[in-house]
């Protein structure tokens, strides 16, 4: 990130302009479930002047999600996923230039001490679509879950001075009951690695599976390179960003869990890294919170690209506009 600070020298007053420069996709980001939250803004620090518009930015939403422990989902995201009178909306900055903004009772209490330096309101202009393309750029946060021919780099989990990595002997087919693909048998080992692994890769083609520590979250698209074959994900619940370091330390990426989380291999504790074991984690049953109903992703070799395939009805689908057979 980069401080511009300029000042204009006028007869009768000194005008000061303080104007924060950012990459497109430069965000930085935090999730709090307790104290109900899940913000991401453009600066790290809540002293950075960061959430004003940009000159001549029209409407757009904020990124500002807060829990509801009724439905247990954040609520009023960049996604406009949340309605209200049928109609979509999502939270924006106080200086947001959309006309229709109204003060949040619900997102401006107190005790959810939220990660923002201005007072939240909503608006449902943000959400129309002609301001579509404006939330597509907000939504660009990082943190996905899956990303098809994207390769990891660095800040690889290790067992003594070797970089820990998996092969997982999967006799079964794609047409076999209970079925799991290699790459979600590796975001499976990530997850289950509590506080430990951030971030997991797995080459389609050598079928092998690598992990990655909680330093993955920080920095996330510095830390990538398009490579075909891989598939690649992150597994930061808490705390992330997509370039430069996280507005965490290391001793709150490591004590962070996720709610998909069901076994631990040994929480880290006091901000020190703790070591692998370098074993396979079991699990009974499918992996935890995967959904039954959702395709599988397949690298075709000799087309060199992925394909996503309905997995088998009998696998436990109960939708059939959602699986095959």
């Amino acid at each position: 990130m980069i401080i511009k600070n300029s000042f204009l020298y006028l007869p009768v007053a000194i005008l000061f302009v303080n104007i924060f420069a950012y990459e497109k996709d430069e965000f930085y980001c935090k999730t709090n479930e307790q104290k109900g939250f899940s913000i991401c803004r453009r600066c790290p620090k809540l002293d950075g002047n960061c959430e004003e518009p940009e000159p001549n930015q029209s409407c757009h939403c904020d990124n500002i999600a807060i829990y509801d422990k009724n439905s247990k989902n954040y609520t009023g995201g960049s996604d406009c996923l949340t309605y209200d009178e049928g109609k979509p909306f999502c939270y924006i900055n106080e200086a947001s230039t959309c006309n229709d903004k109204q003060f949040s009772d619900r997102a401006n209490i107190a005790r959810m001490e939220l990660w923002h330096s201005s007072e939240v309101y909503y608006s449902e202009e943000a959400c129309l679509p002609k301001n579509k393309n404006n939330n597509k750029e907000i939504l660009d946060i990082g943190n996905e879950e899956v990303l098809k021919g994207i390769k990891i780099t660095s800040d690889h989990l290790m067992v003594a001075s070797e970089i820990l990595q998996f092969k997982f002997n999967n006799e079964k087919t794609f047409s076999d009951p209970d079925y799991v693909p290699g790459y979600i048998e590796c975001k499976t080992q990530c997850t289950l690695r509590e506080g430990n692994c951030g971030a997991w890769s797995f080459d389609a083609v050598t079928e092998t599976c690598y992990l990655h520590n909680v330093d993955a979250c920080c920095g996330q698209r510095g830390k990538q390179e398009e490579e075909l074959a891989f598939i690649s994900g992150y597994n930061c619940p808490c705390c992330w960003s997509t370039r430069n370091e996280c507005p965490c330390d290391l001793k709150e990426r490591l004590e962070c869990s996720s709610d998909a989380t069901v076994h631990t291999a040994g929480k880290a504790k006091k901000g020190k890294y703790t070591e692998d074991t370098g074993k396979l984690i079991s699990y009974e049953g499918r992996p935890p919170n995967r959904d039954s109903c959702k395709c599988n992703s397949v690298y075709i070799k000799s087309k060199k690209r992925w394909n996503c395939f309905k997995p088998p009805c009998k696998n436990g689908c109960p939708n059939p506009n959602r699986c095959r057979g």
